[in-house]
C-alpha cells in the first residue's frame, strides 16, 4: 500500500513555484535580531513588520538567479528588503575633521603619528621599499 501511495505522487505535474526557482543558487542564512540578513558583502535590511518580527533568529532561503537578482524567503513567503554594499562605503584615512572640542585631541594624534613615522623610517630594519610608502602616508593631504 505504501509503494502505491508514492507512484501516485510521482505522476503529479510539478509546482509552479519550484519551476521558478530550479535554476538559482540557493543559501540558507540567519535572520538576525535586528532583521537583517547577511549574503555577499551585502547587507540586507527586511521591513520591519509584524510578521517579519516573527522571523527573528530564524533561518531564510536566500536565492540568487542567474542574472544577479536576489530573492529571501522566509516561512514560505518572499521578504521586502533594502540592499545596504559594504564595498562602496567612502572613508579617506587620514582627513582631520574640524571639530571646535577636539582639535587638541586631533593635534596630539597627528604628533604622536609623525614620531612614529620617523622612529620606523630611522629603523635600519626597514626596507627600502617599504619606506616610500610610510613617506607618502605621512605626507599631508
Amino acid at each position: 500500500m505504501w509503494a502505491l501511495r508514492l507512484i501516485g505522487h510521482r505522476h503529479r505535474p510539478p509546482e509552479r513555484r519550484r519551476e521558478s526557482t530550479r535554476f538559482t543558487l540557493q543559501e540558507s542564512r540567519l535572520i538576525t535580531a535586528k532583521l537583517t540578513v547577511n549574503y555577499k558583502r551585502g547587507l540586507h535590511l527586511l521591513e520591519d513588520t509584524v510578521e517579519n518580527r516573527r522571523l527573528r533568529r530564524t533561518s531564510a532561503l536566500v536565492s540568487e538567479a542567474a542574472d544577479g537578482t536576489v530573492m529571501i524567503r522566509g516561512n514560505g513567503r518572499v521578504l521586502p528588503y533594502r540592499l545596504h554594499p559594504r564595498d562602496q562605503a567612502v572613508l579617506v584615512p587620514g582627513v582631520v575633521v574640524a571639530h571646535e572640542h577636539l582639535d587638541g585631541a586631533f593635534a596630539w594624534i597627528a604628533a604622536q603619528q609623525r614620531e612614529r613615522d620617523a622612529a620606523r623610517l630611522a629603523n635600519p630594519k626597514i626596507t627600502l621599499r617599504a619606506k616610500p610608502r610610510i613617506r607618502t602616508a605621512a605626507a599631508p593631504l
